[in-house]
């Protein structure tokens, strides 16, 4: 092998070391992404506290990337977002974990199968997935162990979070938005 084949190898082999760092940019941009969401939502003065209602923006956070990344990215996020939030959390860990890994893979499949990725969808599609979480929540949380307060509970606690969280909607897909078109620049 001569000096000029030998220099091709190697900038074949840099080129390709290059695309293969480029693949894991999206993958670390949004975990960290999800990381900073996460700490966003557990800190108790960050988002201000409206007649008891606190914001839930990890599922807004998994929807949207479901919506603009696809399911693949939609699953993974929805996975690290609902570890670290059941790290935080009362319930049964991986609880959060399971729930949004759901709710990313169907919002991704839904966006490739029947939706456009655009705003009006995200928005329809995040209303409906904050509604349908928050229901199940309650269901399995309070409506099956038949506590004596479960109607008041859905009505003063679950849809008052719901209602603070899809109004966030917008914002998080905005920010969602960015970072996706940045990283489709980048490659």
């Amino acid at each position: 092998m001569n000096d000029a084949e030998r220099g091709r190898n190697m900038k074949t082999k840099h080129a390709s070391g290059l695309l293969r760092a480029k693949n894991y940019l999206p993958w670390i941009i949004y975990i960290s992404t999800v990381i900073l969401v996460s700490l966003m939502q557990m800190s108790p003065r960050f988002f201000p506290v409206i007649m008891f209602a606190r914001p839930v923006p990890l599922i807004l956070f998994t929807i949207c990337v479901g919506v603009l990344e696809g399911p693949a990215m939609g699953s993974v996020i929805g996975v690290v977002a609902g570890l670290l939030w059941d790290m935080h959390s009362t319930r049964v860990f991986g609880y959060h974990g399971l729930m949004l890994l759901v709710i990313g893979l169907a919002v991704g499949l839904l966006v490739q199968w029947l939706f456009r990725a655009n705003f009006l969808s995200a928005m329809l599609l995040s209303v409906s997935g904050v509604v349908m979480y928050t229901l199940l929540d309650w269901l399995i949380c309070y409506a099956l162990f038949l506590h004596s307060e479960t109607g008041s509970v859905l009505l003063r606690v679950y849809l008052p979070n719901a209602l603070y969280t899809v109004c966030l909607a917008p914002i998080v897909y905005w920010c969602v938005l960015i970072v996706a078109r940045f990283l489709r620049r980048q490659k």
